[in-house]
């Protein structure tokens, strides 16, 4: 931007925490003649520290500008969101020691501390941007400040180059390795989690070695290897032989790994488990309830069939969508819109079923809610056989999911204290109150019915083993009161 007394200061920012915006002409680091101390800046581990002040990533997600004083006086999130005179775990000082510069540099364009640049968009913009797409503040160069979170302005897409101070050392690294569940025989893949996108180049199948953790010369072979379309951050490992059941596994690679920036490499030695995953789906005969769509923006939950008909989608914004469609499928495994898989997968609690991060739970005795864990509510079934939609009220996550408690699967039904997801015969999904009201019925040609309704009732199914979760406690009168 401008030079010399033309400057228009965006951001003040002192020591108490406070922080005042421009356009001002004071505090002019242009013109005015700036502090001097006995310590010039220094970067250090993910920080860059100023005299008495430090930025620097102090953990995952979070950006922190704080006095020596204690006052923390801007935090940047991940997510794009910004906060002012922020209290808790998020001073810069809160490790005394600065470390060894880790991650930490300047170039001509950009600070660059772990994940977050701040960093020359053009002549007129200066950005604040996180490696995964958000851009929390832009300031502009006639003194202005405009927060985010918004996509635009990001200085990520500009390459390294000439490092003039500070280290790019250990900015890159691996963040998990899954084995991702197998699929009718498919050969198992292992999912490798980067930080940063990979480099386009030959196949790095030989940079890597799987190996039983209690017998390290128990390898698993490798068959090839692979970046995941879509996502350059992950590489998937096909294996030739199976891993056996009951057995922890760990990844290494054996030789450095390039990223997308030659600057930026995974320096060969990092180990780390090899965690099992599981797909994200509850069977009913031949429906899935399911989560699909790893790499959309929202989530995705939906209920379909096994001849591929979606009859009902529902996404986490708290909205529905029906069917009849082919995508976001549950019996799709692989599609860029189909099942997804994770290790949290399914969980059980008190009248309640957790698939990721959905939950499907009897509220009360009248209602049965389809919520997401931001708080949206997609579905309402009510016990006279009408349907609702997003009242965050009703969501399941309002309060703990707890222990087990009537909420079961068998291989017919769904049962959540007093309601069922029932397959009432080979072509319907039937949601159905112990009352005998159907609010809903799904066809597998992918349309929906709803109620109210006495027929396909879900009840009339016999009872059936229980193959997951726990019936304990539907046998009282009353599950509320």
């Amino acid at each position: 931007g401008s030079t010399g007394t033309a400057a228009q200061p965006a951001m003040v920012y002192r020591n108490d925490g406070r922080s005042f915006n421009g356009p001002r002409t004071d505090y002019n680091a242009w013109g005015d003649v700036p502090t001097y101390s006995n310590s010039p800046p220094k970067f250090g581990d993910k920080t860059l520290e100023i005299d008495n002040w430090r930025i620097r990533q102090v953990d995952s997600k979070h950006l922190s500008v704080t006095h020596v004083s204690g006052g923390i006086a801007r935090l940047y999130r991940s997510d794009g969101q910004r906060f002012d005179q922020v209290e808790g775990p998020y001073s810069s000082w809160s490790d005394p020691t600065l470390g060894e510069p880790t991650c930490a540099f300047v170039t001509e364009k950009f600070v660059q501390l772990g994940d977050w640049r701040i960093g020359e968009f053009d002549d007129s913009h200066l950005s604040v941007s996180h490696k995964d797409g958000f851009t929390s503040f832009i300031y502009h160069r006639e003194g202005t400040a405009h927060p985010g979170p918004r996509t635009d302005y990001g200085t990520w897409g500009f390459p390294i180059g000439t490092i003039l101070q500070g280290s790019a050392s250990g900015c890159a690294s691996i963040e998990d390795a899954t084995l991702i569940p197998e699929n009718e025989g498919s050969p198992t893949v292992v999912a490798i989690k980067f930080n940063r996108d990979l480099a386009n180049g030959p196949s790095l199948m030989s940079s890597f070695k799987i190996y039983d953790t209690a017998d390290p010369t128990s390898e698993l072979a490798i068959a090839s290897s692979a970046v995941r379309g879509g996502d350059s951050s992950i590489l998937e490992l096909t294996l030739a032989t199976a891993p056996a059941p009951g057995i922890t596994y760990q990844v290494t690679n054996i030789q450095d790994v390039q990223t997308s920036d030659p600057l930026e490499v995974v320096v060969a030695g990092t180990a780390l488990d090899a965690t099992r995953a599981s797909w994200d789906y509850i069977q009913i005969a031949n429906w899935r309830i399911a989560r699909t769509c790893e790499t959309c923006s929202n989530s995705h939950f939906s209920i379909s069939s096994d001849n591929t008909m979606t009859s009902q989608i529902f996404r986490d914004t708290g909205t529905t969508h029906k069917g009849p469609r082919n995508d976001y499928n549950g019996w799709d495994v692989g599609g860029v819109t189909g099942l997804t898989y994770s290790v949290v997968g399914v969980q059980y609690g008190n009248l309640a079923v957790q698939i990721r991060d959905w939950r499907i739970r009897q509220i009360d005795e009248t209602h049965l809610s389809i919520s997401h864990e931001n708080g949206n509510v997609a579905r309402i079934y009510r016990s006279d056989g009408t349907v609702h939609g997003n009242v965050q009220g009703f969501s399941g996550y309002n309060e703990a999911l707890g222990e087990p408690t009537c909420a079961y699967a068998t291989s017919d039904y769904l049962q959540i204290g007093d309601w069922r997801f029932g397959a009432y015969d080979d072509a319907h999904l039937s949601v159905t109150h112990r009352l005998g009201q159907t609010p809903m019925i799904y066809r597998t040609t992918g349309t929906i019915h709803g109620g109210p309704r006495m027929d396909f009732d879900a009840w009339s199914l016999p009872e059936g083993e229980v193959v997951a979760g726990s019936n304990a406690g539907c046998e009282s009168s009353t599950l509320f009161g």
